[in-house]
Formats: C-alpha cells, structure tokens, sequence
C-alpha cells in the first residue's frame, strides 16, 4: 500500500497559516519532501494530530531554502493520524510532498 499527494503543490503559502491536514496514519514509511522558489530561507513548522481528535502539537521545524529542497524521513515520528505544515514567511512555488508506504509483508510464492 502506498500513499502520496500534497499539502501545498507549487503554489503560494501565507505566514503563519496552516495547510490542509494529510492523513499519515497506518504507514510504516513516512516521508516529506519540502521546497519554495522564496528568496529568504523559510522555516517551515510541522505538527502532528496523534489521535484524530483534533489536538495539535509541534513534532519539528526545518529551515529551507531556495536552492535546497530537503527530503524528510519520518520514521521517528511514532503514531500520529494527521500532520500539517506551516511556515514563518509568506511563499512562492512552496511543495509539501508526502510518501508513504507499508511494509510488503507477503512471501515469494514462485
């Protein structure tokens, strides 16, 4: 089973303004590719709903820059149901990619 989709897909992002949340829960492989075409480093703040209900609290903040698109690896994060972003800064051309993935668990039949 695999999931991917976005919060933000090149587009602009307001200050301090919360995306969409994205569904994490049930994925043994969790990941977040973050970039922006800004011209100041942005730092981008992601919280986690670890029950669904609504609660959110901060899991980490990465600073990103123009030239420097990041790839996260969330496999520290534990259990969470929801996750969303926000950043310190106004955007342009701002990408919060998820990626994730179950582990196969089925055996070589051949």
């Amino acid at each position: 089973v695999i999931s991917r989709g976005g919060v933000w897909v090149n587009e602009p992002v307001k200050a301090n303004a919360p995306s969409d949340a994205f569904l994490i829960s049930g994925f043994d492989n969790r990941n977040l590719h973050l970039s922006h075409s800004g011209a100041e480093p942005a730092t981008i703040a992601l919280e986690v709903d670890r029950e669904g209900d609504g609660r959110w609290t901060s899991f980490k903040s990465v600073t990103v820059s123009s030239t420097r698109p990041i790839w996260l690896d969330l496999s520290g994060l534990g259990e969470a149901v929801w996750m969303r972003l926000s950043s310190d800064r106004e955007l342009t051309g701002a990408t919060g990619w998820f990626a994730m993935s179950r582990n196969d668990s089925r055996t070589d039949i051949s």
